[in-house]
């Protein structure tokens, strides 16, 4: 709310000159201005509001948009790859990859004109017959700030298991993010599994990690001899792992590659 105290013109009409300008909030915090020389509500209006809101991917130059005084950011590592799995010796199927690191961070004015970025890319798939899943890049911002990428999941081999149930390893989450005011590592991807039993055989391939802006790439898999089947998704969005391959059907199968990072800003006045 609004209130202005001036002098001149005591009743309804009258004109006179605002020498005081009172602000009160809802939340009942109260202030003044002496003498404006703008109008306070307009002043008010104008500075914090969202400008603009940039998606950074790959690699290039940042440049504030004209009238930025303040930003918030968010950058994400790239995404580790899925292990394949392989079908010739050994039916397990691979892990999915790890997702990247997160850090949140903010910047004020005066803002410098431009920073260097880079959005680190996806790891790389897991080639079938036991190929392990890539590492994703990192994610850098203005020399400060890093956000490692997921660690690609170990191929499960090509040596015929012995003994069940069978678990291939997924990939880790990313190492911390530094340089941010909130920094975190990413999430682990999960294993693939292999079971054999006179009442049940299955076989899951593991899932990529997520991240806060991407989704990791959902394993297939199978149980009763394929009576049952969950079918496979690619991963989506930013900084998610890639899912395991799945030697459903006797065929070898390559996992996913991980998905590429990104610094996502949002400009303020």
């Amino acid at each position: 709310m609004l209130k202005s105290m001036g002098s001149g013109g005591g009743g309804g009409g009258g004109s006179g000159t605002v020498t005081s300008v009172s602000v009160v909030t809802s939340n009942g915090i109260s202030g003044s201005v002496s003498n404006p020389t703008t109008t306070p509500a307009l002043t008010i209006a104008a500075t914090g509001r969202l400008l603009s809101f940039q998606i950074l991917t790959g690699s290039g130059t940042y440049t504030p948009t004209a009238g930025t005084n303040f930003i918030q950011a968010i950058a994400i590592g790239g995404g580790g790859g899925g292990a394949g799995s392989d079908a010739d010796t050994n039916l397990t199927p691979g892990g999915g990859g790890g997702g990247g690191a997160v850090s949140y961070f903010s910047l004020s004015s005066p803002l410098a004109a431009n920073y260097a970025y880079a959005a680190g890319a996806g790891g790389t798939a897991g080639a079938a017959n036991g190929g392990s899943g890539g590492n994703g890049g990192s994610t850098t911002f203005g020399g400060t700030i890093t956000a490692p990428g997921g660690f690609g999941a170990a191929g499960p081999g090509t040596t015929a298991p012995n003994l069940y149930p069978v678990i291939s390893a997924p990939g880790q989450g990313a190492n911390t993010a530094t340089g941010g005011s909130i920094n975190r590592r990413g999430d682990a991807g999960t294993c693939g599994a292999l079971g054999d039993a006179s009442f049940a055989t299955y076989s899951y391939a593991g899932n990529g990690g997520n991240s806060p802006y991407g989704t990791g790439g959902q394993g297939n898999g199978w149980y009763n001899e394929f009576a049952h089947e969950v079918p496979a998704s690619a991963a989506t969005g930013y900084g998610a792992g890639g899912r395991g391959g799945n030697a459903v059907g006797g065929s070898d199968d390559a996992g996913t590659a991980g998905m590429p990072g990104v610094i996502l800003i949002w400009e303020y006045a």
